[in-house]
């Protein structure tokens, strides 16, 4: 015995769900953003990826890693108040708002995620990192990159004493 279904649309339907949709598409439209927004992205997977990267080595890919995140995160430590490790990215032809969001684990005394455009370091944009267990960090508010002046990420650990955090899916995203 077999069952059968059997399923006719009256043009009501398509009528009522057609415009439904339509809002729904349309309400959605804006929590999504496109892949152009991203200014940089690192996900810490391979070597390769430390490229540019001033302070991290090979030795610091740890495979502890959020759920969202791939198979390795970078760990970054030591206790200084200047950076443990930095990544410049270089000068645009405009000027851009941007923003910064990782996932992040503080393994020991905490540390920060740091944006500043060219030698302004107080003009910064400053994420800590307190948790002890894998957290999407990140901040509600942007800074200005002007045109033609780079900007530096930094990751830092500790402070005046030793600390240690791990970082994965860095992002720099460009906000309009």
């Amino acid at each position: 015995m077999t069952l059968g279904v059997s399923m006719k649309c009256s043009p009501y339907f398509l009528i009522g769900i057609l415009p439904a949709l339509l809002i729904i598409f349309i309400a959605c439209e804006g929590t999504v953003s496109p892949i152009h927004d991203i200014v940089y992205h690192n996900s810490f997977e391979n070597v390769s990826d430390l490229e540019g990267w001033e302070g991290i080595s090979a030795d610091d890919l740890v495979a502890d890693t959020h759920p969202d995140g791939g198979n390795y995160a970078v760990r970054v430590y030591g206790g200084c108040i200047l950076p443990t490790s930095k990544f410049t990215l270089a000068a645009r032809d405009e000027d851009q708002y941007v923003t910064v969001t990782c996932l992040a684990k503080n393994m020991t005394y905490g540390g920060a995620v740091t944006l500043y455009a060219g030698e302004n370091y107080s003009e910064e944009l400053c994420v800590s990192i307190k948790d002890t267990v894998w957290t999407r960090c990140g901040c509600d508010k942007h800074m200005l990159w002007p045109a033609n002046t780079t900007l530096s990420v930094c990751i830092n650990s500790g402070g005046f004493s030793g600390g240690a955090v791990l970082v994965d899916e860095l992002m720099i995203i460009k906000v309009d």
